[in-house]
């Protein structure tokens, strides 16, 4: 497999796991304290695990394939563009968990699994042109 495609999954799932630890942790230790600012903390904490649900899927479709490879396309390792243009969408994604707010693309559960439906079949297009 191409190292291209783990590098792709693995920035996904690093992302993910500074979510939990730098922000989402944070943030709900002062809620559960009843800080001053919880309504704030617990509105952050929320979007960025919102943000690890929509990025899950893709991670998932990601994982799976680097494992077995099958039929499902796979980054060419001579084209980094696609490369890339998913990185890009990936930390633009995070960017919005960070310092963004909660828009109509994630604000339900609903929203969040057919936007992350979405952003699988983004990336699946993505490793496979």
């Amino acid at each position: 497999m191409g190292g291209s495609l783990h590098i792709f999954y693995r920035s996904i799932s690093l992302i993910m796991a500074a979510n939990v630890w730098f922000v989402i942790w944070p943030n709900q230790q002062k809620v559960i304290a009843g800080s001053d600012d919880a309504a704030d903390a617990g509105a952050k904490a929320g979007l960025a695990s919102r943000t690890n649900t929509l990025l899950s899927l893709p991670m998932l479709y990601l994982m799976v394939y680097s494992a077995h490879g099958g039929g499902l396309p796979m980054i060419a390792e001579a084209d980094m563009s696609s490369l890339w243009i998913g990185l890009a969408i990936i930390l633009l994604i995070e960017a919005n968990a960070l310092f963004g707010k909660m828009n109509p693309m994630i604000a339900s559960v609903k929203a969040v699994i057919h936007s992350g439906l979405l952003l699988t079949i983004i990336f699946g297009a993505l490793v496979s042109f």
